[in-house]
């Protein structure tokens, strides 16, 4: 079967790189302004906990099962755009929040809307790829989220810097609000093109499913049902199961250390909001960016050479080589070196996440990617954005106090990252075993479900027709 043409598949990638960068740049605002709006508003760090994780995470996490579904079965683009407008929205509420309520239901809106970026990108892209560019265009996807979220670093230090962080500026329509308002209004605004772009730039491709020599077959109907995904997902349950879990672990950490890096620098290091926005965010745009990329290339390469668990060995070494230099970055004498030690951290705990969206577009039919991604999400999320910030708060408030936030972070890591790595060890066997399937030949060619096989039989997806 035909694919798209490199130029449009390269297109759409862009878009949805774009999208996802946009997506990550109005969840990281509030990151960014933990300091500020805890003191105006007199929030302590669980309630900040609660804001920045636990409510995003829930909302994102939860209705991300639902749009897996519609991913499944109906045009992904609209799918796309509709997120898009109600995440904009529901950011520019959040400058004019009055308390915990309603920037609590404010980013409700913003993790329901957020929700449609990676089911409706993962899905569309393996349509777009051959199985030997999948990841890499992952990455780049991945990547923009990095890049939004460097960038809302470094414009919200600007603005903030410009404005004055005490201060508070004029705004037609709105009136005189603090700075941190003002940044919410200004991470919204790009929102509208961005709609726009998806919604009449961008073309819904036609349905296929990857073979295991890297072609592409027409999709099957029918394999969007709730009981035929769960059937497949138990048949698979070792591989599927592990990859999820392992890369939760992943994201607990990941999330708990992006959320409270910048409130951590201001506190032990005494630097202003303003000057963390700007210097992580440089930072985090060449680490955050260029993880994820390299890891494409690297397990790319290896699987060219044969290596057929090559995505997941990969990302499990990735998450190996981050704890040490997540403890060293929490343990530094200044401001500086914590934060280079941490962008060297975000480049290998980032470097997994477009290997494991890969694994699961290479070893899932077209008509379940949707739901299994959403599982995946969920799980995933219900961690590492509802759990890993709050449990961080959490941690800090009871245990420790808040100029000992670096010994909460370094408990978690080391109770959470060794978590993940076991977890993946635990794929690599039943994925050799899955991509132990003769490929090339005529026969070959669809992949039909063996919802009537045994769990042990189920193990092969690929079979002759």
């Amino acid at each position: 079967m035909t694919r798209p043409s490199r130029k449009l598949a390269w297109y759409v990638v862009t878009i949805y790189a774009v999208t996802n960068a946009l997506s990550y740049a109005d969840r990281a605002m509030l990151t960014l302004l933990v300091q500020p709006i805890k003191k105006d508003l007199g929030f302590t760090d669980v309630e900040m906990g609660v804001l920045t994780g636990l409510c995003f995470g829930l909302a994102y996490a939860t209705f991300s099962l639902p749009v897996g579904r519609m991913v499944d079965r109906f045009p992904r683009k609209w799918i796309a755009t509709t997120g898009i407008v109600v995440w904009t929205l529901a950011t520019a509420v959040c400058s004019v929040a009055k308390g915990f309520y309603g920037l609590f239901f404010a980013r409700v809106g913003v993790g329901i809307g957020e929700a449609v970026v990676y089911p409706t990108a993962m899905s569309s892209v393996a349509d777009y790829m051959p199985r030997n560019m999948l990841s890499r265009a992952i990455g780049v996807i991945i990547t923009g989220g990095f890049l939004g979220s460097g960038l809302a670093f470094i414009g919200g230090g600007l603005l903030i810097r410009a404005i004055g962080e005490g201060s508070q500026i004029a705004l037609p329509v709105v009136g005189v609000i603090p700075a941190w308002r003002a940044t919410f209004l200004a991470a919204a605004a790009p929102g509208v093109l961005v709609a726009l772009l998806m919604a009449f730039t961008v073309t819904e491709p036609k349905r296929t499913n990857l073979t295991n020599d890297g072609l592409s077959v027409p999709d099957t109907e029918g394999h969007h049902k709730v009981r035929t995904v769960w059937h497949y997902f138990l048949s698979h349950r070792t591989l599927l199961a592990s990859l999820i879990v392992g890369m939760g672990f992943c994201t607990l950490y990941g999330q708990a250390q992006a959320v409270w890096a910048p409130a951590f620098v201001v506190r032990t290091y005494g630097w202003s909001t303003s000057s963390v926005g700007l210097v992580s965010g440089a930072i985090g745009i060449v680490t955050g960016c260029l993880g994820p990329i390299a890891s494409a290339f690297i397990a790319d390469w290896l699987l060219s050479r044969g290596r057929r668990d090559a995505l997941v060995q990969t990302a499990l070494a990735c998450i190996a080589i981050s704890i040490p230099f997540c403890v060293a970055a929490l343990l530094a004498p200044d401001g500086i070196t914590a934060l280079a030690l941490q962008g060297v951290s975000t480049f290998f705990l980032q470097a997994p996440f477009p290997l494991a969206a890969a694994t699961i577009q290479m070893v899932v039919p077209n008509r379940m990617r949707g739901q299994i991604t959403a599982g995946y999400l969920f799980f995933v999320n219900i961690l590492g954005l509802g759990i890993g910030p709050l449990a961080v708060g959490y941690i800090t408030d009871h245990i420790f106090d808040e100029q000992s936030i670096r010994y909460s972070l370094i408990v978690f890591a080391l109770l959470t990252l060794p978590v993940a790595v076991l977890m993946l060890l635990r794929v690599l066997a039943p994925l050799r075993s899955f991509l132990d399937i003769p490929s090339g030949t005529p026969e070959v060619t669809t992949p039909v479900l063996t919802s009537q096989l045994s769990n042990s039989q189920g193990r092969n997806l690929w079979t002759s027709v």
